[in-house]
C-alpha cells in the first residue's frame, strides 16, 4: 500500500481512537434483533508510473462496513462486494490520472 501522509495518519489514528472509546461505552453495533454486527473493511492504493522515474499515488481508498453475520459464505460475499467497490474507485482515479497525463503531453 502507498505511504500515508502525516495528515492521513493523524485522521486514521484519531478516528480509530474515537471508535474504540465509543465501543467501550456502547459495545459493538447490533441489528434490529439485537445480534452483533460484523465489521469488514477493504483498502486499496496503487503507484502509477507517470513518466520516466516519476510516479503518482492513487489512493488509499479505505471503506468499512458493518454487516449482519449471516454465516461464512454471506460475510465472504459482502467482503467481495466491498473489495470490488474499492478497486473500482482506484481504477477510476487511475483512469483520470492517465487522461490528465495524455492531455498534458499533447
Amino acid at each position: 500500500m502507498a505511504q500515508e501522509t502525516a495528515q492521513q495518519k493523524l485522521v486514521r489514528e484519531t478516528s480509530a481512537e474515537t471508535l474504540r472509546q465509543l465501543f467501550e461505552r456502547l459495545g459493538p453495533p447490533r441489528d434490529q434483533f439485537g445480534s452483533p454486527l460484523v465489521r469488514i473493511s477493504a483498502a486499496s492504493a496503487e503507484l502509477v508510473p507517470t513518466q520516466q522515474f516519476g510516479n503518482a499515488t492513487v489512493g488509499p481508498v479505505i471503506v468499512e462496513r458493518w454487516v449482519v453475520d449471516g454465516g461464512d459464505e454471506a460475510v465472504k460475499a459482502e467482503i467481495k462486494k466491498l473489495q470490488a467497490m474499492v478497486e473500482d474507485a482506484v481504477a477510476e482515479d487511475r483512469q483520470t490520472l492517465h487522461e490528465q497525463i495524455r492531455a498534458r503531453a499533447a
